[in-house]
């Protein structure tokens, strides 16, 4: 399951794991670390988002219409509910809501093993063009 994060350095070192995927849909834990609090020693909001932008991306990644170009982000909206704290697992859960053969829109929710909404956002990918 992890297979698709294995090449990934920066989704190794944040600790991201895919819990589940499926066509369209997609689950990541993140355990919070001491090197993902900010100067309040809560979770940086920009490790959130890269939480948010991984699992939306792995979302799309087994799309048909992407055939194996893989994806980029091209817009990342994010509301944060509240803080997550070192110690917490956070969990993403990515789900397609729309779009098409080159773009499409992903909505993610992430909340904490204890229940709590920690954020929310609408994420717009494109299929990558070839290097």
């Amino acid at each position: 399951m992890d297979d698709l994060l294995a090449s990934s350095r920066f989704a190794s070192w944040l600790g991201l794991r895919i819990v589940s995927r499926s066509d369209g849909a997609c689950r990541i834990e993140l355990p919070i670390r001491d090197e993902h609090a900010n100067t309040r020693g809560i979770a940086h909001g920009g490790v959130i988002a890269s939480l948010i932008d991984t699992a939306a991306g792995a979302a799309i990644a087994l799309q048909p219409s992407i055939d194996g170009q893989g994806v980029v982000t091209v817009s990342l909206a994010t509301s944060y509910l509240a803080p997550a704290q070192v110690g917490d697992v956070l969990v993403a859960e990515a789900r397609r809501r729309s779009g098409g053969k080159r773009v499409v829109v992903c909505e993610v929710e992430v909340t904490s093993t204890k229940g709590d909404a920690i954020a929310t956002a609408l994420v717009t990918l494109a299929a990558a063009k070839p290097v």
